[in-house]
């Protein structure tokens, strides 16, 4: 992985373990955040270009983006169905977690030096034609 993808990671998984295990945050705290994991995550997507293998972390993104955007405080949950819901949130993030840093890991993307040297490299394709030649398999 890359430096701006590792940190996209990190702080994805930050941000959910606060939103799953920490006290009851602010709303306009976790929007500051959420601007904060958009910006590295645009950073990353101009510095280091876009890769296949970090579209788990870009779903999680959205994701944990909803969460935030249609999150309702009203709802009051007893402290065993909290502690039930945090646990399975727990697995799911770290199963997501594990997704997105396996991804790059497994399938990097190899890059080839230039080639070098005074020799050109490539390939030319060649079209001949012999009319003195008779085909026998087209002529009667």
């Amino acid at each position: 992985m890359r430096l701006l993808e590792l940190l996209v990671v990190v702080l994805i998984s930050a941000l959910a373990i606060v939103m799953i295990w920490g006290p009851r945050p602010n709303k306009n705290g976790l929007k500051y955040t959420l601007l904060a994991l958009y910006a590295v995550t645009v950073a990353q997507l101009f510095i280091e270009g876009y890769r296949w293998q970090m579209i788990p972390g870009y779903a999680v993104l959205l994701i944990l983006t909803v969460f935030i955007l249609l999150k309702n405080k009203s709802r009051q949950r007893t402290r065993k169905k909290r502690y039930v819901i945090a646990c399975l949130l727990t697995l799911i993030w770290m199963l997501s977690t594990s997704v997105m840093v396996a991804m790059p890991a497994l399938l990097p993307v190899f890059s080839f030096h230039q080639p070098s040297g005074p020799y050109s490299v490539g390939t030319t394709v060649y079209h001949f034609i012999d009319h003195e030649r008779a085909d026998e398999y087209t002529s009667a």
